[in-house]
C-alpha cells in the first residue's frame, strides 16, 4: 500500500469505490472505504464524497451511475485537490478508458492518488501506471475466457446451468467430482419445477384447445 500523501495537510479529496459483484465481494466496498477514511483522516484530508458503484464491473463505464457522476463533479469545476481510489482497477478495467478519463481529471488540475499502486514521481510514474492499467485489462480479458471456458465445460459434462433458472424450473444440485483437498465440488442444473411449470404450459396448451387468449390469464394458477 501507497504511504505517501500527495495532498497538502487541510485539502478537500473524494474517493471513488467499486466492486464487481462477485460471491467474495460483498465487504469490498465498505473496506475500500474504511482505508480511504482512515488515510484522510492520517493526513488531515477533508474528505468532500464518496462516489460508489457496487456490483459493477471494470471492464467498460457503461452502466456507472456513480462513476459518471464522479466525472461530472470533477469537471464542473469541483472544489476538492483530487480523487483518491484504492487501485487503478477499482477505477477501471479497461486500460483505454482508465487512460482516458484520469487524463481528462488531470488536464483539469485534479491529483489521482491509488492507494495500493506505489507510483514514482514524473514521466516514469506515468509509465509504470500504464503498465498496470495494461495488466488489468489483460487480466480481465484472460479472465473471461477463462470462466467462458468453465461454462463450456460445465453445460458440456454436466448439463449444469448457471444463474438462476425461468419460470417453471428449478435449480437441483449436483457433485461434479473432487477437488484437490478431497471436498466434493457442486454445480447446479435446471430441473421442471411441477407446480409453476403448469402455469408455462397452460399458454401454449390452451388456444390450442380452442380457448380463446383472454380467458388464460384467469384460469392460469397462481404463482
Amino acid at each position: 500500500m501507497s504511504i505517501t500523501c500527495p495532498f497538502p495537510p487541510g485539502s478537500k479529496v473524494s474517493g471513488y469505490l467499486r466492486d464487481s459483484g462477485g460471491d467474495e465481494q460483498d465487504l469490498s466496498v465498505p473496506q475500500q472505504g474504511g482505508v480511504i477514511r482512515e488515510f484522510c483522516a492520517q493526513n488531515s484530508l477533508v474528505l468532500v464524497n464518496l462516489f460508489i458503484d457496487e456490483a459493477r464491473p471494470g471492464g467498460s463505464t457503461g452502466g456507472r451511475d456513480q462513476f459518471d457522476a464522479m466525472m461530472n463533479h470533477f469537471l464542473s469545476g469541483a472544489e476538492e485537490a483530487g480523487l483518491i481510489i484504492w487501485s487503478l482497477a477499482r477505477f477501471a478495467r479497461n486500460d483505454m478508458d482508465s487512460q482516458l478519463y484520469k487524463i481528462q481529471l488531470r488536464k483539469a488540475g485534479y491529483v489521482i492518488h491509488s492507494m495500493s499502486d506505489n507510483l514514482p514521481e514524473g514521466i516514469y510514474g506515468r509509465l509504470i501506471e500504464y503498465v498496470i492499467d495494461f495488466n488489468n485489462a489483460l487480466f480481465r480479458e484472460i479472465l473471461s475466457k477463462e470462466v467462458k471456458r468453465g461454462l463450456r465445460h460445465l453445460v458440456r459434462e454436466f448439463k449444469g446451468v448457471p444463474g438462476p433458472p425461468p419460470v417453471g424450473f428449478k435449480r437441483e444440485e449436483m457433485i461434479i467430482g473432487t477437488k484437490r483437498n478431497g471436498e466434493p465440488p457442486s454445480a447446479h442444473k435446471w430441473v421442471v419445477d411441477p407446480a409453476p411449470s403448469q402455469r408455462v404450459k397452460l399458454p401454449w396448451h390452451s388456444p390450442a384447445e380452442g380457448a380463446p387468449s383472454k380467458a388464460i390469464p384467469k384460469a392460469a394458477p397462481p404463482y
